[in-house]
């Protein structure tokens, strides 16, 4: 649902620019994720948030390009690159437009939004991503009222543990609103559900979620995960965000993907996903 939008024109793949350091080192990765490309640097244990669900590269390689398709002419726009403090993980975000050419000679044009959490090992490798198409806001309503909405778990089909503390600090997003160290993150991403809704700056995120969202929202699962460093995890969840009361009450579920930046006082929020 509708945050507050920000509308950037698509730039060329080609475009895409990063500084010296890390960050260009995952500007390069990213860049040859989003060619899709056979070397693409994703860990073997990547997991992935599709409008498929969640799952790993072979369920999110065939959300992306189908059975009978090769993406071509990627478009991407509002890059933005983070890398954590200890520079052992990096969080990622823009806006992809893929057109598929299938066998047939068909084409069709997606507009994906992408986030992802990069880890370095022997090179910088995703470990988990949220590629969603966003969904308009009206029909979202109107599919919600009337019971349309698939329901699923994240934590079905899989083995991960979700660490206890992570779950906790997400959990409190929704009872206590965003912490201060997140509000007051002028990097905080936050890609909502519908077309165009992508806003920057955790004030402004932080305000509207606590009048639109805190002890408006039931979690009904949630995975979170760890990153290697330690410093650096990830959260899916599924929720509902209670509209409207009595008779004319209904839920809309949405899935979250979050990033979270372990700081001195504990884990804190980076990044946000929204996806019907």
């Amino acid at each position: 649902m509708r945050i507050a939008s920000l509308s950037l024109g698509f730039l060329a793949l080609a475009t895409a620019t990063a500084v010296a350091g890390p960050t260009e080192e995952v500007g390069k990765a990213v860049t040859e994720v989003f060619q899709i490309v056979n070397t693409t640097p994703i860990d073997d244990n990547a997991m992935f948030v599709t409008p498929h669900g969640l799952g790993p590269y072979a369920m999110f390689s065939q959300a992306i390009t189908g059975m009978d398709a090769s993406p071509t002419d990627p478009k991407e726009r509002d890059r933005q690159i983070t890398i954590s403090a200890d520079d052992k993980s990096a969080w990622v975000s823009a806006g992809l437009q893929l057109t598929l050419l299938h066998d047939n000679d068909r084409t069709d044009t997606k507009d994906w939004r992408v986030s992802m959490v990069l880890a370095k090992t022997d090179r910088w490798r995703v470990i988990v991503g949220a590629w969603t198409l966003a969904t308009p806001n009206a029909k979202a309503n109107a599919d919600a009222k009337a019971g349309k909405l698939p329901s699923w778990r994240v934590d079905d089909n899989t083995e991960i543990k979700s660490d206890a503390k992570l779950a906790a600090a997400f959990a409190k997003l929704t009872t206590d609103g965003l912490d201060a160290t997140a509000a007051a993150r002028k990097d905080l991403v936050v890609f909502g559900s519908g077309p165009g809704e992508r806003t920057v700056g955790g004030a402004g995120f932080a305000k509207a979620w606590t009048a639109a969202w805190v002890k408006h929202v039931t979690i009904t699962s949630s995975l979170a995960v760890v990153a290697p460093s330690g410093t650096t995890g990830w959260v899916a969840a599924t929720i509902e965000l209670a509209k409207g009361t009595g008779k004319a009450g209904y839920k809309i579920p949405f899935l979250m993907f979050c990033v979270f930046d372990k700081t001195a006082a504990g884990w804190s929020l980076a990044h946000v996903h929204f996806s019907i």
